[in-house]
């Protein structure tokens, strides 16, 4: 199994947890545009961002990007961390417990 599949296969088991706490998420599969990502969307009026798994030939990683619209003080918050198949889904749910926390934290 791809590290795409891998990251296919946890939005699918967990969207349902996901947007409890996101508002809403949406998922792009991988397209002619970027044919080697998928990307997890998530948010519409406090928390907005996303997630994306990138799989090349020479490295795999997940890019998040988040934006609090909450607090109009805080800048973006970006983040990258070098992937394989092995730690993609562990990644992916760092990456969306840092996010329920940042939920919870600031009571969104």
């Amino acid at each position: 199994m791809t590290i795409l599949d891998k990251a296919k296969n946890y939005y699918r088991t967990n969207s349902p947890d996901l947007d409890s706490f996101l508002e809403t998420t949406s998922f792009m599969d991988t397209s002619t545009k970027y044919p080697n990502s998928v990307v997890i969307k998530f948010g519409v009026n406090k928390l907005i961002g996303e997630v994306s798994v990138w799989q090349n030939d020479y490295e795999s990683y997940i890019e998040s990007e988040s934006l609090d619209l909450t607090n109009p003080d805080k800048e973006m918050v970006c983040s990258y961390k070098a992937v394989n198949s092995d730690t993609v889904v562990d990644e992916l749910t760092k990456q969306f417990d840092a996010l329920r926390k940042l939920c919870g934290a600031n009571n969104l």
